[in-house]
């Protein structure tokens, strides 16, 4: 809140208050703004868009936390989500109980201030309602487990993980637990030494005091985690999930795979305190798919450690010297496909999209890193299959590529767009799971309608002919930067601390208002 905001910021207010009949009595004035309150500069804050103040949030520091003394938003801004936006980073960066006056007719305002937690707590003597949060602890004080799988780093698929963990533990006591490792534990088994090693990871937590437990993808262990902590544990446990179904739609399962569906649908409705996903898409396809409350659903992204990932594309691999590679490299339009070989990736779409491409662009090559199911039949195809690499080695790979292709049917968050865009190298997919949300504005430019391999094909031919440099390759940096690992972090320790302190509904509604500028146009 800066001088040179300071009559706008008036301005902005003598409209409010003509607008709402119950926002105040009297509008506020250049001195009531000016007045110096403890800790107002570093908790107060201003909403600008195109250069104009559209909100602003005054607030100061008391002794047990923080009251809020104006939330204000342009009547041509209302229901845009400006209001919890302010309030959601006022409650990431403060401690303490959180207090505010309103007025019991402000209907429009008492259901935000509900949705973020607020209750009331006693009448002023000019009769408005005084509302307070519990006392949220400072985020520097929680105490996580981040549990992941080790055959995810094998794979690759959780590579960036500890690069998060260290990032979540520079702002509040976190401590990864590696799940498939015997030091902490081994993979589930039934059996008497699998559950003496669960018990002693379960006595662990008890001794650490551990406030929440946020397991990546394993929902049998969240299911387990979950018990544990309802027997006297006393932590939550956050499942992250983040994908489509898992198979292909008119597939055959099989009673076994039936039975786990339903249980895995349980644990998500009942077995765990949240289910963390996203980007937006995916918490309305999860709550349509699992029937899950969206009171319990937490809106969190996927990350890229932008700087460290262009670093890793820097150095040249063995790779390059591969025959297929030196084809590749050769060929003055390079396509890359990074991913498993699959239907559900859409692995088998790639001859066609090739072929598709090759009518614009007859000297284009398409460069295949990833292994799986389909690997024999894509070997007798016009692709340069490579084979599965280290996470380091794709890098440079997708650095020396002029566009990056995501066929696939069915896709969660896909951190391949966010390495690629990281590059500044153009990413096409079709519109499916988060691919859209996750483009953002760019949408248009790189993703195509589900299945269309034409327009696939088009966009991918227009995005290889944008110059190396330029300004369409630095909106695709910003654009990942979004997604970069510290403020992901930093929205993901907020939002458990608040699952800790407040609750799921709470959680649900800070995690969401944290991460509405990053989608615009979708609701979040």
């Amino acid at each position: 809140m800066t001088n040179d905001l300071l009559g706008p910021l008036v301005e902005l207010e003598r409209r409010v208050h003509q607008a709402s009949a119950h926002y105040d009595d009297a509008p506020w004035d250049l001195e009531a703004f000016t007045r110096p309150l403890p800790g107002k500069k570093e908790l107060s804050l201003v909403a600008v868009a195109s250069g104009k103040p559209v909100g602003f949030l005054v607030a100061s520091s008391r002794p047990d936390g923080v009251h809020v003394h104006r939330v204000a938003v342009d009547p041509d801004h209302w229901s845009t989500g400006i209001a919890s936006w302010m309030l959601a980073r006022l409650f990431a960066q403060s401690s303490g109980v959180i207090t505010i006056n309103c007025d019991r007719r402000n209907q429009r305002a008492l259901a935000i201030y509900t949705r973020a937690g607020f209750r009331v707590s006693e009448t002023t003597p000019v009769g408005k309602l005084l509302l307070s949060t519990d006392a949220l602890a400072p985020v520097e004080t929680l105490r996580m487990w981040y549990v992941f799988t080790t055959s995810g780093m094998r794979s690759g698929h959780a590579a960036h993980v500890p690069g998060l963990v260290d990032a979540l533990s520079r702002i509040s006591r976190t401590t990864a637990v590696r799940y498939g490792d015997p030091v902490d534990l081994p993979p589930l088994r039934l059996n008497l030494s699998w559950a003496r090693a669960f018990a002693r990871l379960v006595a662990r937590a008890r001794r650490e005091g551990v406030d929440v437990i946020f397991v990546r993808i394993h929902w049998k262990l969240a299911a387990l985690l979950w018990l544990a902590g309802r027997l006297g544990g006393g932590w939550r446990v956050a499942l992250w999930s983040s994908g489509g179904v898992g198979f292909l739609p008119g597939s055959r399962l099989g009673v076994r795979k039936r039975a786990g569906r339903l249980i895995h649908a349980f644990v998500l409705r009942r077995a765990v305190d949240a289910v963390v996903t996203g980007p937006p898409r995916l918490l309305d396809q999860y709550a349509d798919r699992y029937g899950i409350d969206q009171h319990r659903m937490l809106l969190a992204g996927n990350d890229v450690n932008v700087e460290a990932w262009r670093t890793q594309a820097v150095s040249e691999p063995e790779l390059a010297s591969q025959p297929v590679v030196q084809r590749w490299l050769s060929s003055p339009h390079r396509f890359i496909y990074v991913h498993g070989l699959d239907p559900i990736r859409g692995a088998d779409r790639l001859p066609d999209l090739l072929a598709e491409i090759r009518k614009e662009l007859a000297d284009a090559e398409l460069l295949v890193l990833g292994d799986g199911p389909l690997s024999p039949l894509l070997a007798t195809e016009p692709l340069l299959m490579a084979g599965r690499v280290p996470n380091d080695v794709a890098a440079w790979a997708m650095a020396q590529s002029h566009c990056l292709v995501v066929p696939s049917r069915q896709e969660g968050f896909p951190r391949v767009l966010l390495e690629a865009m990281a590059l500044g190298v153009p990413c096409v997919s079709f519109d499916v799971g988060g691919c859209s949300d996750i483009m953002g504005e760019l949408r248009d430019s790189y993703v195509a309608p589900d299945g269309d391999l034409v327009r696939m094909a088009a966009l991918a031919v227009a995005a290889a002919r944008l110059p190396v440099a330029g300004a369409a390759r630095s909106e695709l940096v910003e654009r990942a930067a979004v997604f970069d690992t510290e403020p992901v972090a930093a929205a993901l320790g907020a939002t458990l601390r608040c699952l800790r302190a407040q609750g799921s509904g709470s959680a649900a509604w800070l995690s969401r208002s944290l991460w509405r500028p990053a989608f615009p146009g979708r609701k979040t």
